[in-house]
């Protein structure tokens, strides 16, 4: 019997997703027309969520005005666009505040993939919390967009990390390789025509580097260069901004790399795709880094029309003193999504 009940469920739940989403019926409303309790009104409208019937993209609006005033003070640096959103609501938690920059980070994504010509693309991506939420909502946008889903399958995309450092144990750490692989098995699952490249060094390169003779180093180095070589020839950048101060998980990536260097808190002010950067905005060298370097990634911005995209903000201040020290020399990207706490920061600061 309940077999033969399924057609019918689904077609109430798809009449009450209507009357309550389009025509903006109240839960209350709807049980008197239809005749149904209101504890089944809220009990379907729960599986229309949870079955896919009823999707939801949460676009947060853009705040023109401060976006105007923070591109006009970056524009000498090199800043090309701004996109700037509400910091986060109610909680003030970082996870919302990490969604709503995700959230437009994917609608800036797609409004650079639709304007790109020709039928081959290629995005190069960096690692971190927001670009894992802009990958995730950049999925969602298109599942929930047939046109725009139906736009990119005409292209072939090629995805490369732009860095190739990883660790065995992700934690909530998404590195560039795991993003690449995620990103990439999603898109192919929409049926979008996907090359997804993620080469990853096994950890003992870093840890035996510095007992590799010259040849050796050369000879390891140069089996990753021609991923890295391509990664620097695409068309779209997307990047993090990195805090320093207090980020433990960092600071033992910095020791992977590099022991023998000394990073102290009143030296680095942050970190581009792993490479840290002074409060100056001068990049510090990493020689086991296999990264597209921070030093390369400011002159494709500077000397390219590709857009290069940091997706980054500020509310608790955690990343201010990143995020102003990135803008202050050749900043490694031309185009800033950030919060409207950031963007009053970068106003009130001197660059």
């Amino acid at each position: 019997m309940a077999h033969w009940n399924r057609p019918r469920e689904y077609a109430q739940m798809i009449e009450i997703a209507r009357l309550y989403f389009d025509q903006r019926l109240t839960q209350k409303d709807i049980a008197e027309r239809l005749g149904i309790p209101q504890t089944t009104i809220s009990r379907l409208l729960q599986r229309a969520s949870e079955e896919g019937i009823v999707k939801h993209v949460i676009s947060p609006p853009l705040l023109l005005g401060l976006q105007a005033d923070v591109l006009k003070k970056s524009r000498s640096k090199g800043i090309r666009d701004v996109r700037v959103v509400p910091a986060a609501g109610l909680g003030d938690t970082d996870d919302k505040n990490i969604q709503n920059l995700g959230a437009q980070g994917a609608e800036y994504l797609w409004e650079v993939l639709s304007q790109h010509e020709g039928e081959e693309v290629t995005i190069s991506m960096a690692c971190g919390d927001t670009l894992g939420a802009l990958a995730r909502q950049f999925v969602s946008y298109l599942q929930q967009d047939p046109s725009a889903l139906g736009e990119l399958k005409k292209k072939t995309i090629w995805l490369y990390p732009l860095n190739l450092f990883w660790e065995p144990e992700l934690e909530s750490t998404i590195y560039p390789p795991a993003l690449v692989v995620t990103l990439g098995t999603q898109l192919i699952a929409l049926d979008c025509k996907v090359h997804a490249f993620a080469p990853q060094p096994p950890l003992h390169f870093y840890r035996e580097f510095d007992t590799m003779d010259k040849e050796q180093r050369k000879r390891q180095i140069e089996k990753y260069d021609v991923y890295l070589d391509k990664a620097k020839k695409a068309d779209i950048f997307l990047l993090g901004i990195g805090a320093f101060r207090n980020d433990d998980k960092y600071k033992r990536v910095l020791n992977e790399l590099d022991n023998k260097q000394s990073f102290e808190e009143a030296m680095v002010a942050g970190e581009v795709n792993y490479q840290p950067f002074t409060h100056d905005g001068k990049f510090v060298p990493l020689r086991k880094l296999l990264a597209v370097t921070g030093e390369e990634l400011s002159e494709i911005a500077a000397k390219t029309t590709k857009k290069v995209i940091a997706v980054a903000g500020g509310r608790k201040g955690n990343k201010t003193a990143a995020i102003l020290a990135s803008l202050k020399c050749n900043p490694p990207y031309n185009v800033l999504i950030t919060d409207e706490v950031m963007a009053e920061q970068i106003l009130d600061a001197p660059l």
